[in-house]
């Protein structure tokens, strides 16, 4: 009765839990069933917000169409304007036209041309007089002011003709100047103008505005800079331009900008550019300054171009030449191992890294490895301390060479990283070429027993520290090396200088094979099998 009393209680504890899990799932159902209802009505509610975007969006595409015809339509009318303004500048050009010829004719009869003017050889100036440049320079201007500006010097003179007979005093002719803003145009300079015309020009004090205006283009240029002294000012202007970081463009637009403004005064514009930011001096500045003048548009066609190449590709070209001299240290080192080189000698040893690298990156590169760049003219090229390119291009030492340059890409800097450790040397015999530092030396080619060696080894595939030389691998490189030899003497050689060539080229060619035959005998010694080798191949490829 006792057992049967606990299935009893046992029993009736488990209906309570049935009936209040019955209770919990109810409860559930009905949430979910308020869920599944209000969810329901949000996708109605959705459906009909996404009927009414859609309804927006075809409203957008139909105004979208209309603005696009507006838009044509505007374009039409802006076409329209721009051919009728052009026909009302016509028509009021014409008419301007009409009414200067109708003044001119009523003046035109009041005064004369100086028959000297039509004389072959005459010039509006007394060319035997001392004082006379000063003048030739101020004719010179205003011929420049008012071709540049478009402006009729005839109206401009006789606008200030207070007698109305076409003939101008000292301080008229001042007064026209001035309004033009002609430099050098003073009231003194004037009056040494009507001193030094000549006397068929000047009659009682006065001078013919007309004779004045046709005697402009009579008159000669004044004395340019000679051809090799403006040369010379150019190409310092180049190399103080590169050192600066002042690009073609920037120069140029300011060059044009003094050219097209008629009242430029060309000397102090020389000297605030050129020797203020360019740190030229005075002498080349005032070169510069009258070449720009007299021969405006002619010196913009002779100034060189010249590249100004942004940081991070400096820096790339730099990391590059490093990378290069830690492959070919062997050769490289103790070639430029020296704190004043000149920029030929120095384009002259880092040619023979192949034609990869181009006189320009060379140049550079030089800026950026320049010795004692603080006390370096700025206008001559760089002299280059190519010690300190050997100590950077050493383990750890580009960070402490080139502190301001050590936010290189990652790339670069790991590839140079790996050439200093050795995983990419290439191996070959020193070329025995000397060049001395800090010397200017003619600009040469390569010579072939030095060039050769070095463009041949450097298409060699490099074969890593840990990969396994091949008998295949060691044949190919030594004929590379026998191809990159210099070709034989010819039959005109003297017997004893054939000797020596021939022996000089077996033993380079002899050194160069047991030294890489070397290489692959321990690079075989050391060999960790077949999967070693294609993991240290595929490494060498990415390198490459």
């Amino acid at each position: 009765a006792a057992a049967l009393g606990a299935r009893i209680d046992a029993a009736q504890s488990a209906g309570a839990g049935r009936q209040a899990r019955r209770m919990e799932l109810d409860n559930e159902r009905r949430r979910y069933e308020c869920e599944a209802e209000s969810n329901a009505r949000q996708i109605e509610q959705l459906r009909a917000k996404s009927a009414e975007v859609d309804q927006e969006l075809e409203e957008c595409k139909a105004v979208l169409v209309n603005f696009q015809q507006l838009t044509v339509d505007k374009m039409k009318l802006n076409d329209d304007i721009g051919e009728k303004t052009t026909q009302l500048q016509k028509v009021r050009e014409d008419l301007v036209a009409r009414e200067l010829r109708g003044s001119m004719a009523s003046k035109l009869p009041t005064f004369g041309v100086c028959s000297k003017l039509l004389v072959p050889g005459f010039t509006p100036l007394r060319s035997s007089l001392p004082g006379a440049e000063a003048s030739s320079w101020l004719l010179w201007r205003l011929r420049q002011a008012l071709a540049v500006g478009e402006i009729s010097g005839l109206e401009l003179l006789l606008a200030e003709d207070t007698t109305g007979d076409g003939r101008l005093s000292p301080d008229e002719l001042a007064g026209a100047l001035e309004r033009i803003n002609l430099p050098g145009a003073c009231s003194a300079a004037v009056e040494q103008l009507f001193g030094d015309l000549n006397d068929e020009m000047v009659v009682n004090g006065r001078v013919s505005a007309l004779d004045l205006v046709l005697a402009l283009p009579l008159q000669r240029r004044p004395p340019a800079p000679a051809a090799h002294t403006l040369g010379d000012a150019l190409e310092a202007l180049v190399w103080a331009c590169r050192r600066f970081q002042k690009t073609e463009g920037e120069i140029r637009r300011r060059l044009v900008g003094w050219i097209d403004n008629g009242s430029t005064v060309f000397g102090s514009e020389a000297q605030r550019l050129f020797c203020g930011e360019l740190s030229l001096d005075s002498e080349l500045a005032d070169t510069l300054g009258r070449g720009i003048e007299l021969l405006r548009e002619g010196l913009l066609a002779e100034l060189p171009s010249w590249h100004v190449p942004q940081e991070n590709s400096r820096i790339s070209l730099l990391l590059r030449l490093l990378r290069d001299i830690a492959l070919h240290r062997d050769v490289l080192a103790k070639r430029l191992d020296s704190p004043g080189i000149s920029l030929e000698a120095f384009v002259g040893i880092c040619s023979e890294l192949g034609p990869s690298w181009t006189r320009r990156d060379l140049e550079d590169v030089a800026f950026m490895a320049e010795t004692s760049p603080e006390r370096a003219v700025p206008f001559a090229p760089p002299v280059v301390d190519g010690a300190r390119l050997v100590r950077a291009s050493e383990l750890d030492g580009y960070e402490a060479e080139f502190p301001d340059a050590c936010s290189a890409p990652f790339g670069a800097l790991e590839a140079l990283h790996e050439a200093i450790r050795g995983k990419s040397r290439v191996t070959f015999a020193p070329a025995e070429v000397v060049v001395a530092p800090a010397v200017a030396i003619a600009e040469a080619a390569v010579p072939a027993p030095v060039a050769a060696p070095i463009a041949a080894l450097s298409a060699v595939p490099v074969v890593p520290a840990e990969a396994t030389a091949t008998a295949a691998a060691v044949e190919a490189v030594s004929a590379a090396v026998a191809a990159a030899a210099p070709p034989a003497p010819s039959a005109a050689s003297a017997p004893g200088e054939e000797a020596d060539a021939e022996g000089d080229d077996a033993s380079e060619a002899s050194y160069e094979d047991d030294a890489i035959e070397e290489d692959f005998d321990d690079e075989s010694e050391d060999g960790e099998g077949d999967e070693a080798h294609e993991e240290a191949a595929d490494e060498n490829e990415d390198e490459n």
